[in-house]
């Protein structure tokens, strides 16, 4: 009986599962199955071979993903869900839910009086630069300058000006990944379309939505960034004050012992991580590689 035994895992991919060929999602070889399909019933047929559901997850299966798309036209949100379950000795579950939002009519609008309305800002910030340079003479130029001028300029204006031809394009890239152009759109229905094409159409607009939610992910770290250095900024400017400078020079007068610390951080931090793995790399999945070791430890 086959079924008593257990397969040794593998790094090759097989050919094909349950009538699948693997396909490539996210950077992943992955194979892939409707949840209904699996889930609801306990035979599945795929040509001429009956296929017990309950064998869907067999000895060789490290992850699973359940994927879904929600799509709220009233607000003109479409989000993504994701539930990962990793298989080793034990089974760890996580989730994943990321949004993007089309922005049309008024809000569209006031987006774009906001975003015209920082651009102008910015430029203004900047002629007083020019004129302050202008008055003081070149004396006033140099590294601390160029800095302030690239955290009050240029970077607002990188910001608002590339945000600004996202969000006037949502509405059409919603359009094209969930609506009708793209999963909505795919036609389940049809009986002269082939499944393969079906599932291509629908994996396409998968991939298409996941590029526009990193899109996303990458200007949010760039809104991050440029606000962290607006608060160091501000924070520098504070020495200049007699009695708000406490900040500053507690910082400046602590930066040997805080360096000094840091590098006995590392140091433990690197040495728990060896002996983590030294203890635990063959027995469990946290503790595989050193990012999930690195990982696992920071969550402890």
């Amino acid at each position: 009986q086959t079924r008593g035994l257990l397969a040794c895992s593998s790094p090759d991919l097989p050919e094909s599962f349950f009538g699948r060929t693997p396909l490539t999602l996210n950077g992943k070889a992955q194979f892939y199955e409707f949840l209904q399909s699996i889930a609801d019933g306990s035979i599945l047929v795929r040509g001429e071979d009956a296929l017990e559901t309950g064998d869907f997850i067999d000895g060789l299966t490290s992850e699973i993903t359940i994927s879904m798309v929600a799509y709220s036209p009233d607000y003109g949100i479409a989000s993504t869900i994701q539930i990962t379950a990793t298989l080793s000795t034990d089974v760890k579950v996580d989730f994943k839910v990321d949004h993007f939002q089309a922005l049309e009519g008024p809000d569209l609008d006031r987006y774009r009086l906001v975003a015209i309305l920082g651009i102008v800002l910015a430029v203004v910030i900047l002629g007083d630069k020019a004129f302050w340079v202008w008055t003081q003479g070149r004396k006033v130029l140099g590294p601390a300058l160029f800095l302030d001028i690239v955290i009050q300029v240029v970077l607002p204006i990188l910001y608002f000006v590339i945000r600004l031809l996202q969000v006037q394009a949502s509405a059409d890239d919603i359009a094209k990944t969930i609506g009708e152009e793209g999963l909505s759109g795919v036609p389940w229905a049809a009986t002269d379309v082939p499944l393969e094409d079906k599932l291509q159409r629908f994996f396409d607009g998968v991939e298409a939505f996941n590029a526009k939610i990193s899109v996303e992910r990458s200007m949010a770290v760039f809104y991050f960034v440029h606000a962290l250095s607006c608060l160091l900024r501000l924070i520098a400017q504070t020495s200049v004050h007699p009695r708000l400078s406490i900040l500053v020079g507690t910082l400046r007068e602590a930066c040997g012992d805080l360096w000094h610390f840091l590098l006995l951080l590392l140091v433990l931090y690197g040495g728990f991580l060896a002996l983590a793995q030294a203890m635990f790399a063959g027995q469990r999945q946290e503790f595989a590689t050193v990012i999930s070791t690195f990982e696992t430890l920071y969550d402890m």
